[in-house]
């Protein structure tokens, strides 16, 4: 059973906010302190906090001491994550948020990503917010979904002076999700929350149908005079159950012939029509025939009630002089096919009941389709297709 976890985002993110509604949902504390110490940052202690928000209380956290603006760069934070004895995976996607940080701060100030050197997000607190906000995640294993970000309005106080909400990198963070303008001053989206958001979550408007295990809250530390601080964590086990599948034992027609007189370049368009024509599988191989020549079987496989419309269509389109048949029996998984609107376009694709789970391949014409308006490698394409696909059950 697929685990979840939704945010709905009333005011925004920050990553001492998202790892502050994990601890409020469950997640223990002894894990939190064992990523600090893996961490490895010496004198560095976390404290875990209680913070009341127009009656709202929520969890957050506090990195001590404070290092105020650490000048870092990508590799310096890259190399203490992978000094670290956390867990082999957390280290990895830990540092994918961090180089979706530095992708931003590069687009932003026009520099190539080796030569970003972090501000805030290089500082202490930063690092272990994400880290720790990685390894929540991945104890709990939950596929996580959020919903619209809004969008505020006033300024912020930078290292490189004063900007509009959100921050410039913020912004850059936000491509990609849905929005929603506020008519309210703050800076309600940190990075640190916007690059995890977009390294762990998809979009979702609506909370996903969950069976609700637990509720947590995450409270900011900023006071605002008319909005909590707060965001609410949603955990629970996906409530959509697919019936497990049995093997169903139904009966075929096989269709067999033999040809040595037949230009080989025909057999692909053959092969075709008779699947366009409702076969269900076509395959040919080479034999030796008589007098020493070579030849090719033709075997197709069909309903038994398709028998006489691929016989037809056989001797019509091939110079075999007759087709054997015989029937048969094999067991099938339930199966089928539809046309699903992806982010890239439409695509057609098949699925299976496999131990009760739903196998889901693309139609590989429409991947390369898609493939090419993107400007992808086939493979490419099916994988991000497969990952689109995965987090849209959820």
């Amino acid at each position: 059973m697929k685990r979840l976890a939704h945010f709905d985002l009333w005011t925004g993110l920050s990553g001492d906010m998202w790892v502050g509604a994990f601890l409020d949902a469950g997640w223990p504390l002894e894990r939190l302190q064992e990523g600090v110490s893996a961490l490895g940052l010496g004198d560095v202690t976390v404290e875990v906090e209680s913070r009341r928000h127009h009656g709202l209380v929520g969890q957050g956290i506090v990195v001590r001491p404070q290092e105020g603006h650490a000048h870092r760069g990508l590799s310096d934070i890259l190399a203490i994550l992978d000094r670290s004895s956390l867990p082999g995976p957390v280290i990895g996607k830990a540092g994918d948020v961090f180089r979706r940080l530095a992708a931003a701060e590069a687009r932003v100030h026009g520099l190539t990503v080796e030569q970003v050197h972090f501000h805030e997000v290089g500082a202490h607190d930063a690092i272990v917010d994400i880290a720790l906000g990685t390894l929540a995640v991945h104890d709990l294993e939950v596929a996580v979904t959020a919903g619209a970000i809004p969008v505020t309005k006033g300024e912020v106080e930078m290292a490189h002076g004063r900007w509009p909400v959100p921050a410039p990198a913020t912004a850059l963070l936000l491509e990609g999700w849905p929005v929603r303008p506020e008519n309210v001053e703050g800076e309600f989206i940190t990075p640190t929350g916007a690059a995890l958001l977009g390294e762990f979550a998809t979009p979702r408007e609506l909370i996903p149908p969950m069976t609700i295990t637990k509720v947590g809250y995450g409270a900011g530390t900023r006071e605002h005079p008319s909005r909590p601080n707060v965001v609410r964590l949603w955990l629970g086990n996906s409530s959509i159950t697919t019936p497990p599948s049995s093997p169903q034992l139904t009966e075929i027609t096989v269709l067999e012939t033999q040809v040595d007189d037949m230009d080989p370049r025909w057999f692909a368009t053959l092969a075709s029509n008779l699947l366009a024509a409702g076969a269900l599988d076509v395959f040919s191989e080479a034999v030796s025939m008589k007098k020493g020549r070579w030849g090719s079987r033709l075997t197709v496989i069909c309903r038994p009630d398709q028998e006489s419309e691929l016989v037809a269509a056989i001797f019509c389109q091939s110079t075999t002089l007759g087709v054997r048949r015989r029937t048969e029996s094999r067991w099938e998984l339930e199966r089928g096919s539809e046309t699903v609107e992806t982010p890239w376009g439409a695509a057609r694709m098949k699925w299976i009941l496999r131990s009760g789970r739903r196998v889901v391949r693309f139609e590989s014409e429409d991947i390369l389709l898609l493939a090419e308006a993107e400007g992808l490698a086939p493979a490419e394409m099916e994988a991000q297709l497969d990952q689109w696909w995965s987090r849209e059950q959820y």
